[in-house]
């Protein structure tokens, strides 16, 4: 079970009085329900009062009662000089950091980069530059319903998939294939406008950031022919920052700058109901209403892999 490091501060009714708690949660288990258990939380009063909260429900991260809250996990690098920090904070908002550490003492040095604020910065609209950067300054890929490897746009999925998007409405089937592209057009508390997001990076919950540098596995060319050749080859390959999110993307940072290299959005999440792409753009208090889901929410896993005949590749 995964652990995370968390500070929160938090308005609560304690005998009858409302009453500012702060705190530091050690370790939690996060549920699949509505219930983030903390399994060992210090935590206090203002007043230095002890108190011990059981649970800590979702709620609380989605309508603001914990503005404070964060929950992070934290990945170290091979080399034991970085740190790559991910977690998720109100509205189910995602951050990738990179940190730079004393390797002696484990305290920070410098943060180098922060994903979602890049992100969100290549996304600004620049008129007659730019009118559309969610179209134009990223690179997301997907599957078609017949398993072929597509961009993720409109015109390039089959007409079930855009229908899964918004069944019967194929308007804002794209409009909302356009916000899961980082489009802030169409958000808003109206009638009909899409759930207002904190930044175009979803919550990242049990995915741990996993850094891809050189090929570096301990293979020797005579149990796996062809690997050193393989190896010398990239030996200068730029590092990528992999990290699944709630967004429904697995995304791809460069290591150097923390820009987005490219997303993947995974051909099993067109689905034409509440646990689908399109719920992302329901509003919060509507109907239907906004409810977190786990989409792409697993670390991914690295390998190098010898396709036949030497064909080394990593995966």
């Amino acid at each position: 079970m995964p652990a995370y490091l968390a500070s929160f501060a938090c308005r609560r009714l304690v005998g009858g009085l409302a009453r500012t708690l702060v705190g530091n949660i050690v370790a939690i288990l996060i549920g699949h329900g509505s219930t983030v258990t903390m399994a060992h939380a210090g935590v206090a009063l203002l007043a230095d009062e002890p108190l011990r909260l059981g649970a800590l429900t979702s709620s609380d991260l989605a309508n603001g009662s914990c503005p404070g809250l964060a929950i992070e996990s934290v990945s170290l690098s091979s080399s034991g000089k970085y740190v790559y920090r991910v977690r998720f904070a109100a509205n189910w908002q995602g951050s990738l950091t990179k940190v730079e550490i004393d390797p002696r003492t484990g305290n920070d040095v410098t943060e180098l980069w922060r994903a979602g604020d890049r992100l969100s910065s290549r996304l600004l609209i620049v008129p007659g530059v730019k009118d559309t950067p969610w179209l134009t300054e990223r690179r997301i890929a997907s599957r078609d319903s017949t398993g072929k490897a597509v961009p993720f746009l409109w015109e390039n999925l089959t007409l079930s998939q855009q229908d899964s998007l918004a069944p019967g409405k194929p308007a804002r089937g794209k409009a909302i294939l356009e916000f899961l592209r980082g489009s802030r057009a169409n958000e808003g508390t109206a009638v009909d406008r899409f759930r207002i997001r904190a930044g175009p990076l979803g919550d990242i919950s049990n995915s741990r950031a996993v850094f891809v540098g050189a090929p570096n596995a301990p293979y020797l060319d005579r149990n796996d022919p062809g690997y050193s050749t393989f190896r010398n080859a990239y030996a200068s390959r730029a590092g990528r920052v992999y990290v699944g999110a709630n967004d429904g993307m697995m995304h791809a940072f460069d290591d150097a700058t923390g820009d987005e290299t490219w997303a993947y959005v995974p051909l099993a999440l067109y689905r034409p109901d509440s646990t689908g792409l399109g719920a992302l753009s329901y509003q919060d208090g509507a109907l239907p209403p906004f409810r977190h889901h786990y989409y792409v929410d697993s670390t991914p896993r690295i390998a190098d892999v010898d396709f036949g005949g030497g064909a080394w590749r990593s995966l």
